[in-house]
């Protein structure tokens, strides 16, 4: 009995839970639902983006790795919604050809050029794959009409005060035997303009394109006189007759028109035919291999190592021989007309064009200032069309590469760095010194060195610009090659500028430095601020006497040098460390 009394005594009664207790379990559960509520909605709406997304990305990955054909425009209404930046570089699409043309349609001879980069690197200019908007693509109550939309850039056509428009993009344009561009328009204004210069098509020489200003055609026939189609007129009025020529064709696309100069010069190359020929595309915005490009010159010899890069299609002439004037394939050679043929078929038509962008802002060599925004896209087109991509630099980061460019002492001009050979055997017997001193300061960026005794004319224009794009240090003159500089890519490029030195002064100049001055990619430095290091030399002979010189005070934008200049290997060397060494 004890024991069950123990028992009982031991067990004392449990609390009963009090209010706070109960309120306190209560707020917990609610918590806990609101918590467990707000996980399930955040999962829900994280499944719905993570079932939509891909979706998005995977229509504009589609797009990016669209075709790489040359020609046609693709759907772009299953994807109107995406549009890469490139495609505004290529928003231009032509006018269709009308269709009583359409049987007449110009094709080339050969197959259209391969685009030489199918698949874009980040580093490069995409090739659009659709255009954004239409050209004048209304229905015409005519059988040809031509439009046209010109612009004007009023300080650059104030030099040209007889010109009235800078670059002009003209569609559904013809050319008879005679030579003449000719327009199809009712227009007032335009007709007043008949006859007269609209725009230039060269960088220096004032060639200028005269239109014709005619209306639009009512009967349009062949050379033999049969009828091709005539519109609905009036029983009494007049036919406006267009007559075709026996080789007849229509070209459907768009057509760049220029006027070469100096092709054979490559720094004129760059700056005054073919960075024209870009800002005229970017202008009207067709930046675009689908085109055709048409000399209206006849430079000799016929020099044309770049057009492939801007178009897929063989070079167009403007051709003249004894039977009158004709389009036809580059190159071809100029014969004067016979009078009595011009006078039978002169007014016959050759070729019409769907679309034609021509017109020059000027030289950029002359002229490069406030233009030097077109430089990188420029650069960054050409890499991209000659398949040299970023990597290709990346692969040689490490090494550093100091250049002396070794111009032929028999140019036309005397402007050469006579002792090339004696600086490239002194350097490369410092590699390790200049090695050494330049990773001190730069934290052992290269592993390796190279002295290159520089040849330019012994590569390819697209071996040079690889080789540029990887290039550290480039010691050069004046000349055209200093303007390849424009394709260094290293952050740290340098260009060490040699002046032109004039023979009976001894002076020196680097007025041309302007030029180079607009280049964002590169730091240039000029001897003209180091002149006792360079020594003018008067003739062909590595052995002949060198004289100081000074700088000159005046020059003229077109100063010429009359001799070589022997530059001293030690103090260039010096200069070199520093540069790299930013203490330049």
């Amino acid at each position: 009995m004890s024991h069950h009394t123990s028992l009982r005594s031991s067990s004392s009664p449990q609390p009963s839970a009090t209010p706070k207790t109960h309120f306190l379990l209560v707020f917990i559960l609610l918590l806990a639902v609101a918590y467990t509520i707000g996980n399930v909605v955040l999962f829900f709406f994280r499944d719905q983006h993570r079932g939509t997304l891909p979706s998005s990305l995977l229509q504009i990955q589609e797009r990016f790795n669209s075709s790489c054909a040359t020609s046609g425009y693709p759907n772009t209404t299953k994807f109107h919604r995406f549009v890469r930046v490139d495609q505004l570089l290529h928003r231009y699409e032509p006018p269709k050809i009308p269709t009583i043309f359409q049987s007449l349609e110009y094709r080339p001879v050969g197959n259209d050029m391969a685009d030489p980069n199918c698949l874009p690197n980040s580093q490069s200019f995409y090739r659009a794959s659709t255009s954004l908007f239409h050209s004048s693509s209304l229905e015409s109550k005519h059988l040809l009409q031509s439009h046209h939309h010109c612009i004007i850039q009023r300080e650059w056509n104030r030099e040209r005060s007889n010109i009235p428009f800078t670059s002009c993009k003209f569609e559904n344009i013809c050319m008879n035997r005679r030579g003449e561009w000719i327009i199809y328009t009712n227009s007032p204004k335009d007709h007043a303009m008949s006859g007269k210069a609209w725009v230039h098509t060269g960088a220096y020489h004032p060639i200028s394109l005269y239109i014709r200003v005619e209306k639009p055609p009512t009967l349009i026939v062949k050379h033999n006189g049969q009828v091709l189609t005539k519109a609905n007129t009036h029983k009494n009025a007049s036919n406006a007759v267009m007559v075709l020529s026996e080789r007849f064709k229509w070209i459907s696309t768009p057509t760049l028109v220029f006027t070469r100069h100096a092709m054979g010069n490559l720094g004129h190359a760059w700056l005054d035919n073919y960075l024209p020929l870009f800002n005229l595309m970017m202008i009207f915005e067709y930046v675009h291999r689908e085109n055709h490009i048409l000399f209206l010159d006849f430079e000799q010899p016929h020099v044309d190592q770049v057009s492939f890069i801007f178009s897929n299609k063989p070079a167009l002439q403007k051709c003249v021989n004894e039977n009158g004037t004709f389009i036809a394939e580059a190159p071809c050679f100029f014969s004067t007309p016979r009078q009595e043929e011009l006078d039978k078929i002169g007014n016959q038509i050759d070729t019409c064009f769907s679309s034609v962008l021509t017109g020059n802002t000027g030289s950029f060599f002359k002229h490069m200032e406030r233009r030097d925004h077109i430089l990188p896209a420029f650069r960054n087109y050409l890499l991209n069309r000659l398949k040299i991509p970023y990597s290709k630099f990346l692969e040689r980061q490490k090494t550093l590469v100091i250049a002396i460019q070794n111009k032929p002492l028999h140019s036309n001009n005397k402007d050469s760095i006579i002792n090339v050979d004696q600086i490239v055997t002194y350097l490369t017997q410092r590699k390790t010194q200049i090695l050494n001193e330049v990773n001190h300061f730069n934290g052992n960026a290269y592993e390796n060195i190279e002295i290159v005794n520089f040849k330019l004319e012994s590569m390819s224009l697209a071996e040079q610009i690889e080789f540029f794009t990887t290039l550290n240090v480039y010691v050069t003159t004046q000349g055209s090659a200093s303007y390849m500089s424009l394709f260094m890519y290293n952050p740290n490029a340098v260009m060490i500028y040699v002046p032109f030195c004039l023979k009976e002064t001894l002076m020196c100049s680097d007025v041309n430095i302007r030029v180079h001055e607009t280049f964002s990619n590169v730091r240039i430095i000029s001897l003209m601020n180091h002149l006792h290091l360079v020594q003018c030399v008067t003739e062909n002979s590595v052995q002949a006497q060198g004289f100081p010189v000074k700088p000159l005070n005046f020059t003229f934008t077109d100063f010429k040098g009359d001799c070589h200049e022997r530059v001293d290997p030690e103090g260039l060397q010096d200069l070199i460390i520093q540069s790299l060494q930013r203490e330049l």
